[in-house]
């Protein structure tokens, strides 16, 4: 229920670009594609005032690389209305593996060196309010943009284990508000180098967001649609506490996406 949940969401805002065209002084831009994710760190899960133990996502639970999929809508509205970005990631783990000690996962106790299967969900929404810096496009003759706002990045987390005929989980919903800076560079029609920052750090709480994007569009129609392919690099830290799940990892690897902006 929860995935069709977050595929519906993506689904909604990328058909909104099929509005966008008919409204004047706004444009829009939706892609869609794979993000190559590449675990590393650890995961725990306590419950009723029993610690879980921390388990490594590799060595421990068996964690590997994963293909999951991105989708994400940007419009920019006119005049003082602030532009709005959505951006939609799937993150889901799974694996086998043992522990050579006993160990707790979600208030129970686990045995050592026994084979066990966990998985680690962390789907996530970002929802960005932005402004761009006044008057940058007209001084740079439209090759580059600064962007500010705050995003707020909706997690649906969830981790389970089962070691024979015991079977655990956890799941909590959290909205994570965070600061939120790109910038775009277009030295020719055909080609764009973006990036994106999203953060908060609080205590020893984080989430940091990095995208590095190059971009090329590669079919023009003339007053309507650009349509392009894009790559790079996206790198994720987490380190959240929420209803005793606890993840403190990075998530890093290439993506492809291919996309149109009106």
């Amino acid at each position: 229920m929860k995935r069709m949940h977050f595929i519906a969401v993506l689904a909604f805002f990328l058909a909104l670009p099929s509005y966008s065209s008919a409204l004047p002084l706004i444009n829009a831009e939706v892609a869609a594609g794979g993000w190559m994710q590449m675990p590393s760190g650890d995961m725990g899960v306590s419950r009723g005032g029993v610690n879980g133990t921390r388990l490594d996502v590799d060595r421990d639970l068996g964690y590997d690389s994963e293909w999951r999929l991105t989708g994400r809508f940007r419009i920019n509205l006119p005049l003082v209305l602030p532009n709005v970005y959505v951006m939609g990631t799937a993150m889901d783990f799974s694996g086998t593996g043992t522990f050579q000690n006993a160990f707790d996962f979600a208030g129970q106790r686990f045995i050592a060196n026994t084979p066990y299967d966990s998985s680690l969900t962390a789907d996530q929404l970002d929802v960005t309010l932005f402004y761009g810096v006044p008057f940058l496009g007209i001084f740079t003759l439209g090759t580059t943009a600064i962007d500010f706002g705050i995003n707020v990045r909706l997690y649906q987390l969830d981790a389970s284990m089962t070691q024979g005929v015991n079977s655990f989980s956890e799941s909590t919903n959290v909205a994570i508000p965070m600061a939120y800076l790109a910038a775009r560079f277009e030295p020719i029609d055909s080609l764009g180098l973006e990036a994106e920052f999203r953060g908060l750090a609080i205590g020893d709480s984080q989430v940091l967001s990095g995208i590095g994007r190059i971009r090329y569009n590669f079919m023009n129609l003339p007053f309507i649609v650009t349509s392009f392919i894009a790559g790079g690099w996206r790198h994720e830290i987490i380190d959240l506490d929420e209803s005793g799940i606890h993840v403190d990892a990075t998530f890093s690897g290439p993506f492809v996406e291919a996309g149109l902006r009106f």
